[in-house]
């Protein structure tokens, strides 16, 4: 009896599955009847789910009695969905589903794209809405190119050339007929002498692009016939960068060969020599100076302990290193704030060796007057520190603030050595060295700011630059000696000592100068854009306005024979060789009574 009702409770639990029902069929596009291969169907609330076969069919087992909701999806197609559709105890059920394409709304395709700013694309499209001629290089294309300076990546720009490797020639126009501007703030003079820029100050790793503008317009300044330059800067990046870059470069004429320095400062290898070399100080003004005696000019010139021969080493490859690191940061208010930190510094060694040659027309024909060869000796520093930030209130409003320090130095040996009057019976045989440091410092910050609400475009520029150029310690030594023939052993070089004076081919010649020039400038530009009828209108208006100060302030000193007064010059002195002539105790009234 127990047995019959254990087998009676098995029967009745195994009951439901046996009673379970079936659903089949074939899914079909409802475009053009076709079976609809890979369609999701599924049992709403349940686990049961398939997908329909190469042939549009499908099946679901093991579905329970009573009322279900079938859902099938397809890519493109829409939703099927069929609510409380009934089904027997162990029936299979056929139920063949049609789907309807979605609907595509149809209308343009709009794509966006973020271009660089210092792309090329956004060059062009610069260039392509301007109103005036421009031509110029982006950033993109600057970091491709192996230039290391300003001046030589102006090369690259069509109708720009370089002078002396510094100076930019634009349409055949030299470089006072230019004009320079740097996040569109102007560039003050970097000669003393003239109006132009020496654009060999800036490394070229600062640069987001280079613009040379070549026709007039009333938003541009009016100072230039041949082309206004406008150097921008990087800005703050979007996303955190940090670069580190170090090079080296081999100079097959100088590199580890014999290089001729001044050797005065032991901070000539940051660019900044001109202290080492600067005038004695409390040397008195010139109407002063000139009213002391002999003697006591003598005592002053025992200050100026210079080196007058030159210091041999080997040259050094040249090197750069680049460091960069710069991010923004998102505030609460959705405005972000970004900074840019930037450090370059570059050294070169070279060697040139030049051969001066003079003729002259003569009755018997055309006759060498001269021969000279240079032994030109550079070292060119440049050591450069860009900060520049970036406040943006919306994509189309910011502010920025942007620095640059920049100091290039060249430190200039020319050994001479060679003939003059080689028509002449004696010849004049000379030996010269020529000490030419130059240091240039630049300064410039600009404050600007882009506004653009969709109605009113309002750009703006607050601007400080300075330039100081200063050439401190120019001089040069003279020997010459009159033979028929240079090894001549009866004849001595002897120095170009003169009695009293500054003539340049004497030996001892001492020139100092110093020019600065400051400028001050704000910048303000408001754009309209109005439509009359299909023509698109711009009202544009503006102003500049700038302040200028230059001061140049220049010596010139000389060694002059020590005589006069009953005291006698000590004419051995004319044979000291560069390195001991000037020395101290050769200077003034000598311990022997005679004349230094």
């Amino acid at each position: 009896m127990k047995n019959i009702f254990l087998l009676l409770l098995a029967l009745i639990g195994l009951a439901p599955i046996y009673a379970q029902s079936t659903l089949q069929g074939i899914v079909k596009d409802g475009t053009n009847g076709e079976a609809l291969m890979g369609a999701k169907i599924t049992l709403v609330g349940t686990d049961k789910r398939c997908l329909s076969d190469e042939n549009g069919a499908y099946i679901l087992n093991g579905i329970t009695k009573g009322k279900n909701t079938l859902e099938v999806k397809a890519s493109s197609f829409n939703v099927y969905q069929l609510v409380d559709f009934p089904i027997g105890d162990a029936e299979t059920k056929t139920l063949d589903i049609t789907m309807e394409p979605a609907d595509v709304v149809k209308g343009p395709v709009v794509v966006t794209r973020k271009v660089k700013k210092d792309g090329n694309i956004e060059l062009l499209r610069v260039q392509f809405n301007n109103e005036v001629v421009s031509n110029g290089i982006s950033g993109e294309d600057i970091r491709k190119a192996p230039d290391s300076k300003v001046s030589d990546v102006l090369k690259r720009i069509s109708g720009a050339s370089i002078q002396d490797n510094k100076f930019v020639v634009i349409r055949g126009l030299s470089d006072r007929y230019n004009f320079a501007l740097l996040n569109g703030a102007p560039l003050p003079s970097s000669e003393s002498d003239r109006k132009a820029f020496s654009f060999d100050i800036f490394p070229s790793n600062i640069l987001n692009s280079i613009t040379v503008y070549k026709t007039a317009s009333p938003s541009m300044p009016g100072e230039f016939a041949g082309g206004v330059i406008n150097i921008n800067t990087n800005d703050a990046p979007e996303k955190p960068l940090t670069s580190v870059g170090f090079g080296l470069g081999f100079n097959t004429l100088a590199t580890l060969k014999n290089f001729a320095s001044s050797g005065d400062g032991s901070m000539d290898w940051f660019g900044l020599g001109a202290g080492a070399r600067a005038l004695p100080s409390g040397l008195p003004e010139s109407a002063e100076y000139s009213a002391q005696t002999v003697q006591e000019r003598a005592e002053w010139a025992k200050k100026t302990n210079y080196n007058w021969s030159v210091k041999n080493r080997k040259a050094l490859p040249y090197s750069s290193l680049q460091l960069t690191n710069g991010n923004t940061f998102t505030l609460k208010n959705k405005h972000s704030w970004g900074y840019l930190a930037a450090y370059s510094y570059q050294i070169n060694q070279s060697f040139a060796l030049n051969t001066r040659r003079e003729f002259e027309e003569s009755s018997t024909g055309v006759v060498q007057r001269m021969e000279l060869v240079d032994s030109v000796f550079t070292q060119n520093v440049l050591n450069t520190g860009m900060l520049n930030f970036k406040y943006s209130f919306s994509p189309k409003s910011n502010i920025q603030f942007k620095n640059l320090y920049s100091i290039n130095s060249e430190d200039r040996v020319n050994v001479r050595k060679g003939v003059r009057e080689m028509d002449n019976d004696p010849r004049q045989w000379e030996k010269a060295t020529n000490f030419w440091y130059t240091e240039n410092k630049a300064l410039s910050s600009q404050l600007l700011g882009n506004h653009d609400n969709d109605v009113w475009k309002i750009n703006w520029n607050l601007g400080y630059s300075n330039v100081n150029r200063v050439i401190p310690a120019l001089r040069r030594v003279v020997h010459r000696k009159y033979s028929s023939t240079e090894d001549d052993s009866t004849e001595q070089y002897v120095a170009v000592i003169q009695n009293n004076g500054t003539i340049p081919t004497a030996a001892g010649n001492m020139f100092w100068s110093d020019a600065q020039e400051a400028i001050y400038s704000a910048i303000y530009d408001f754009e309209r854009s109005y439509t009359l009828d299909s023509l698109k209108v711009n009202l544009k208006f503006g102003g500049m306005q700038q302040y200028r100060n230059r001061d140049f302030v220049a010596r010139n000193f000389g060694f002059s024979k020590y005589n006069g007064g009953g005291v006698n010059f000590n004419d051995s002195l004319l044979l000291y060789s560069p390195s001991s002539i000037f020395n101290n105790e050769n200077l003034g009234l000598m311990s022997n009574g005679m004349g230094g």
